[in-house]
Order: structure tokens, then sequence, then C-alpha cells
């Protein structure tokens, strides 16, 4: 699990908002339509600091798609963006029936999974590995995808 501890929620977690969350708010909450690429590559960097543009500039081919009049828009549904759910109650369950081990990555500068979620994770399912990815926010696989890879082949491997 990169980032996320998903069904393992921590005592008061439902009231808090992560840094992470607001940031992903407020980039998908923006403009949906830019002038030209360079503006929608611009609105990235603005939020992906620790990225670099190379990084970005491949993301953004990948996430958004030019229109007809020249235009561009991401390839994700702006419905879709509000009233998500989450199906926590489901993935706590399902992680109480999980027989594996499990590698929880987090990012060092990332405050989704904190000490405390580690700890409610531990009590929900106790066969897990923990991996901080230093200098990677929220988005470990594009922050450091070189380390992730590394973590990830090695625990593969066992």
């Amino acid at each position: 699990m990169i980032d996320s501890a998903s069904g393992a929620r921590s005592a008061g977690a439902e009231g808090r908002h992560s840094v992470a969350a607001t940031t992903v708010g407020e980039f998908t909450s923006g403009p949906q339509q830019f002038v030209s690429f360079d503006e929608i590559l611009q609105r990235t960097m603005r939020y992906n600091r620790s990225r670099s543009e190379r990084s970005l500039r491949r993301g953004v081919r990948h996430n958004a798609k030019q229109m007809a009049d020249g235009t561009w828009t991401w390839r994700w549904d702006p419905h879709q963006r509000a009233g998500r759910d989450f199906a926590f109650d489901a993935l706590e369950s399902a992680l109480e029936r999980f027989a594996g081990s499990v590698l929880l990555v987090r990012g060092g500068r990332s405050d989704i999974v904190t000490d405390e979620t580690v700890a409610a994770f531990g009590h929900k399912h106790a066969d897990f590995r923990l991996i901080t990815i230093e200098g990677a926010g929220h988005g470990v696989k594009g922050d450091r995808p070189v380390e992730l890879a590394q973590h990830l082949s090695e625990f593969l491997a066992q």
C-alpha cells in the first residue's frame, strides 16, 4: 500500500484533513480547460514542487488530452471529484481477513500515513513491513520512483 493505509483509520482520523488531501482538492477543483499544454503543465508544477519538470511533463501527457479546438483538459471525469465513496468500512473488513504480508510505504514528507495510522494499521494487520521513503510526498511513485521500485522488488522477492 503506497502512502495509504486504507482500512486502518486511527482515532479521530475522520475529522482530520491532511495537507495532501487539501492540495489534491485544490488542484482538482481548479480549471478544467487550459489554453495550452504549457498552461496545464505550469499549474501542475505549482502543485508538485518536489517532482522534476520532466517527470510532470510526462505525467501531464498521460493524464491530459488536447481537444479539437487546441485547448487541453484532463482525462478524468470532473463529476467524480466530489462525493466519492472510499468504502473505508469494506476495506477495513477486507484487511482483517487478508492473510498475507503487506508492504506499507509512506512518503517522508506526506501527512497521509502518520505514526498513529501506522499503529492502527498494525492493530488490524500485524504482518506488515513499513518503509518510509525520504524526500517523497504523497505521490511516492512520482517523487521517488526508483527507490519505490527497489523496495517493491525486494519485498516481492521475499
